[in-house]
């Protein structure tokens, strides 16, 4: 507990406080803001590359359909060129031997050759090669005919083709072109494009045209383009497999499975190292081009970036630091002055505010001077007249009131006695004579103040003295915790809320007036409350029509005791309920 209330009762400078401002609102936030321009610098950065990526696989995107483009051409000739339909037709009709030695097919495969080696030659570099499997006779040869060949070779088919690509293209759609990495080449990004033909007339399946696109065109393209010397580009068939790499290291990269057209700066992981990549995807033939950017290319672009900022900063700071300490000092010179005042400040010795009131620099502070000044002069005016005419007027009020009860019961008294003197009630009348003499001499003492249990013992006795006149139509009860009788109140602060409750509580019709007073002590977290409640079941009391009685009870206790409440309710069968709450200082 005594630890407890030495951590409360610690102070702090406001040198110290500055300081701790200082570094709180300026020094972290300056590093923290540091920090943040380098993370948008980087994503600046990020932004900017994703923006040149995109533009730079769409150039390639685009030259690559281009190129793709002329060669599917192709696989419509057969349409318009006779010499390639008649081998076609040839090829489906008789069996083929190694040799060739039918004169027909030779025939046919010369015309075939020279057509061929045309689109070839016209084909800008994009074919490489062209092959025919037939779909009926001869369905397990690839009759082949490479660009600078004299003549057209005949291959096992699945010399040209894996046995499950084999099978991919005997259940392709007419119009689906496919693309398989080739069987047999010297340059392993060679890859095959293969399309089904069918007869026009009785489209039946004639077969399936193959052509070999070399992987030199995805060379040539990024001759085109300038990347980074650690930057890496990947082309994936629309299967996922990859069709070229610009290292080969990357020959097994395999991104996850995605349905995403494109992304833009996504992290990678490969080889050890982080990269950022940038993919979209050919819109006509499905190809993947991906552009893979290592983490290290763009922390170095970043760098030169970052430590401007960091200078920049830093002698930020150094500015801020300068220009803190100086209205650290400032402040510190105008509290220190204010304070002075405040600590030899004395209602009883005059002021000559010309003498003392020092220059100072910052404007706030002087306003906050000025105001002491003319505050210390209110106060010194308050205290000589204003509080002193407030108590005598107090005074004056609890005098009246003193006045005020004596003819208010000596009446009603008088005729009470004077109904028991004839009833014969001696005991009667010599109670109702000690509590008439006992009041009397209560509010004659001439004490502001009273106890919580005089307080009881007078209302006590008022009712009691009423109980005679009444009989059966009032009931009261008094209950006082033994904690709160000495607690200090103004004196007749509970008669004239139970003498309104006689006045105004009792009903025509005759039922019982009940009445209670209750005094309780509440614990609460950091003090204790003592809690009145003066309650009766008659006619309920209507809010806003306070009298003279309560009206002058209420100023009397904010008086004495500024933090209390007094309030009225309904509480269980009492209609009306005035409670009053008072902060326990002791």
């Amino acid at each position: 507990m005594k630890r407890k209330r030495d951590a409360i009762e610690k102070k702090y400078s406001l040198k110290y406080l500055m300081c701790l401002f200082l570094g709180l609102s300026v020094c972290i936030p300056f590093f923290l803001i540091g920090c943040l321009v380098i993370s948008l610098f980087k994503n600046r950065i990020l932004e900017s590359y994703a923006l040149n990526n995109r533009i730079i696989l769409q150039s390639m995107s685009g030259h690559f359909e281009s190129q793709m483009d002329t060669a599917t051409t192709f696989f419509l000739q057969y349409l318009f060129d006779d010499d390639i339909s008649r081998f076609y037709r040839i090829l489906n009709r008789y069996p083929i031997n190694e040799d060739g030695s039918s004169l027909e097919y030779f025939r046919a495969q010369s015309k075939y050759r020279m057509a061929i080696n045309k689109y070839m030659t016209t084909g800008n570099g994009v074919m490489d090669g062209i092959g025919f499997i037939p779909a009926r006779e001869n369905s397990n040869i690839c009759f082949w005919m490479g660009k600078y060949d004299n003549s057209v070779q005949q291959y096992q088919a699945e010399k040209i083709l894996e046995r499950n690509y084999l099978e991919r293209i005997k259940n392709a759609q007419l119009r689906e072109i496919l693309f398989f990495p080739k069987q047999t080449t010297q340059n392993k990004y060679d890859f095959m494009m293969v399309k089904a033909v069918n007869h026009i007339e009785t489209a039946t399946r004639w077969g399936y045209v193959c052509i070999n696109i070399p992987g030199q065109i995805f060379a040539d393209i990024l001759e085109q383009i300038q990347i980074p010397e650690k930057a890496v580009v990947l082309v994936l068939f629309p299967d996922g497999k990859t069709a070229y790499t610009s290292k080969g290291d990357f020959q097994a990269f395999d991104r996850e499975a995605t349905d995403d057209k494109e992304y833009m700066g996504e992290k990678i992981r490969c080889k050890g190292e982080t990269y950022y990549g940038y993919s979209i995807m050919d819109s006509v033939y499905g190809f993947r081009f991906i552009y893979l950017l290592p983490q290290s290319v763009i922390f170095k672009e970043s760098a030169a970036s970052a430590v401007f900022v960091l200078i920049l900063c830093f002698t930020a700071l150094v500015i801020a630091v300068g220009l803190f300490t100086q209205m650290i000092y400032n402040i510190s010179t105008s509290v220190d002055g204010i304070m002075n005042f405040i600590r030899n400040y004395n209602p009883d010795r005059k002021r000559d505010m010309t003498e003392e009131k020092k220059i100072n620099k910052i404007r706030e502070f002087s306003d906050i001077e000025e105001a002491l000044y003319k505050m210390a002069d209110r106060i010194d005016y308050l205290i000589k007249n204003e509080f002193l005419l407030r108590i005598a007027q107090q005074k004056a009020e609890y005098e009246a009131m003193q006045a005020e009860i004596n003819p208010h019961f000596f009446n009603n008294v008088m005729n009470s006695l004077m109904a028991l003197n004839r009833m014969d009630d001696k005991k009667g009348l010599e109670r109702s004579i000690v509590c008439l003499s006992r009041m009397f001499r209560y509010t004659c003492m001439h004490d502001y103040q009273s106890t919580v249990k005089d307080e009881s013992n007078f209302v006590n006795q008022y009712l009691a003295l009423e109980s005679i006149r009444f009989e059966k139509r009032l009931r009261f009860t008094i209950e006082i915790e033994e904690e709160v009788e000495n607690f200090k109140i103004p004196k007749l602060l509970f008669q004239p809320i139970v003498e309104n409750a006689m006045k105004h509580g009792l009903k025509p019709n005759g039922e019982t007036l009940s009445i209670i007073l209750k005094a309780i002590r509440i614990k609460g977290k950091k003090c204790g409350y003592v809690w009145i409640a003066i309650g009766n079941n008659g006619v309920p009391f209507k809010p806003g029509k306070k009298g003279v009685g309560l009206s002058n009870v209420q100023e009397r206790l904010e008086i004495v005791y500024p933090e209390s409440a007094m309030w009225f309710q309904k509480l269980f069968e009492y209609d009306t309920v005035c409670c009053i709450l008072i902060k326990d200082r002791s």
